[in-house]
């Protein structure tokens, strides 16, 4: 509900009027002069009794409203003085174009509604698009666990250079203790590649793959005849980077600088030794 500061206004008046004549009464009932036949001093005026009507209602009328805001202005603003209704086509004056138009506009509200619940989606499966990938790398690390550098450093020499999923498939089937923590490595670095910088899973190779060592921690052994010994307990981790295999005959090729100028790096192809020359002056069958 909506009141005007008029309505206020003349609501605070009947209360002040209705105030200022209990007042009058008590001060003639103080003074020992009896009101006119419940009026006022000239006789003119509501009587007491009108007042008291008044002052009731006027309370009622403010207890009742729900006041949200109070409108500053008496009348409307401009832009609202008229409601606007819609409007109706009378019956065969509706044209189909508009009907079509009305139509395309509510399955476009439904199409965008759709995309945007696919988007806020968290288990939606990633598109791969030229237009948002944006990285061509990534890089994992496992955590330090208790192996020697040198038996896992034969493990990273054995999936450098290979496609993710042949490494992983190495690793499955390999006898080494810490495969199957390498082969988990592996599957949750090309899940991350996929899901976070859009990678295509199936053109991952990996790039570059070494170890580094952890800290050690020593540990007293016991011999015979009393003598002490002191063991090392060695943690190492390994790192790989995980890259995107460009196509063929895409981009530049590459170069590599020999004394200050660029030579593209070209492969020769292999072939065989072809007997094809002819023999001159050809000896003798029997030989000897």
């Amino acid at each position: 509900m909506v009141l005007s500061i008029g309505q206020i206004f003349y609501c605070v008046l009947l209360v002040i009027n209705a105030i200022a004549v209990l007042n009058e009464q008590r001060f003639l009932a103080r003074i020992g002069m009896s009101p006119q036949s419940d009026q006022g001093f000239g006789g003119d005026g509501p009587s007491l009794k009108t007042n008291i009507i008044n002052l009731i209602s006027a309370v009622r009328t403010l207890m009742r409203k729900h006041f949200r805001f109070v409108h500053t202005t008496p009348c409307l603003r401009a832009d609202k003085q008229t409601v606007p209704t819609r409007q109706l086509p009378a019956v065969g004056a509706s044209s189909i174009f508009d009907m079509v138009e009305e139509k395309d506009d509510i399955e476009a509200a439904k199409k965008k509604g759709r995309q945007r619940a696919k988007l806020c989606n968290p288990f939606r499966k990633p598109v791969v698009t030229e237009a948002s990938k944006r990285h061509t790398e990534h890089n994992y690390s496992t955590m330090d666990f208790r192996i020697a550098p040198r038996k896992l450093n034969m493990l990273a020499r054995q999936i450098n250079g290979k496609n993710v999923n042949y490494a992983i498939s190495q690793m499955q089937f390999s006898p080494k203790k810490a495969s199957k923590k390498i082969m988990n490595s592996l599957c949750t670095a090309r899940d991350h590649a996929w899901r976070y910088k859009m990678m295509d899973p199936k053109k991952l190779y990996i790039d570059r793959a070494w170890v580094g060592k952890g800290l050690y921690r020593r540990k007293r052994a016991y011999g015979a005849r009393g003598r002490l010994f002191t063991l090392k307990l060695k943690k190492a981790h390994m790192k790989f980077v995980v890259k995107e295999a460009k196509q063929e005959g895409e981009g530049r090729p590459e170069k590599k600088k020999i004394k200050g100028m660029n030579w593209e790096k070209k492969k020769k192809v292999w072939m065989p030794l072809l007997e094809d020359k002819p023999i001159y002056n050809p000896s003798k069958f029997y030989n000897w």
